[in-house]
C-alpha cells in the first residue's frame, strides 16, 4: 500500500512539473522560422554581409539596454543573426514608430543619411522591427541619401 501512495506521489510530481513547463516550451516554439538571404552594404558600396540566415525568435538589446522579444521573423532579426555570422555589430534605438537602426558596422545615420532596408527589391512601409518574414526572401541593407 505504502509503495503504491510512494509511486502515484511521484506520478503525480512528474505530471505537475510537466505542466509547469509546457507553457514555457509552447512559448519557446510560437512563429514560423525563416531562411533567406541577407545583404548588408556599406556607404562606400562595400560588402560587409552577404550570406543566407535562419531565424526565428528574437531578441533585441537597443543603445538603453532594453530587450525586445520578436516570436516571429522579422527583417530586424534578419539583420541580428547576420550580425553574429558576419561578426559586425548594429546599434538600434526605440522612437514613437518602433526600433530603428542608428548603427551598421560603425557607420552611423548623419544628416540625410543613413540605414535603410528592402525585402525581395521592394522598399518596406514598416519599421524593420514589425516586418515579418515569410518565404524564402531577400533582405538589403543599404546605405541611403534618404
Amino acid at each position: 500500500m505504502m509503495k503504491k501512495l510512494i509511486v502515484s506521489v511521484i506520478l503525480v510530481g512528474l505530471v505537475l512539473s510537466g505542466m509547469a513547463f509546457a507553457p514555457r516550451m509552447a512559448l519557446a516554439g510560437e512563429g514560423d522560422t525563416w531562411t533567406g538571404d541577407v545583404i548588408v552594404i556599406g556607404p562606400d558600396g562595400e560588402t560587409i554581409f552577404d550570406d543566407e540566415v535562419t531565424i526565428a525568435t528574437t531578441t533585441i538589446v537597443d543603445v538603453d539596454g532594453d530587450k525586445h522579444h520578436f516570436f516571429s521573423p522579422t527583417a530586424l532579426g534578419a539583420l541580428d543573426e547576420a550580425s553574429w555570422s558576419g561578426d559586425f555589430e548594429y546599434e538600434v534605438e526605440e522612437g514613437d514608430y518602433g526600433l530603428w537602426i542608428t548603427s551598421i558596422d560603425g557607420y552611423e545615420n548623419e544628416g540625410g543619411c543613413g540605414w535603410m532596408y528592402k525585402v525581395d527589391g521592394e522598399s518596406a512601409e514598416v519599421g524593420a522591427d514589425k516586418y515579418e518574414l515569410e518565404g524564402e526572401s531577400e533582405v538589403r541593407w543599404y546605405w541611403s541619401g534618404m
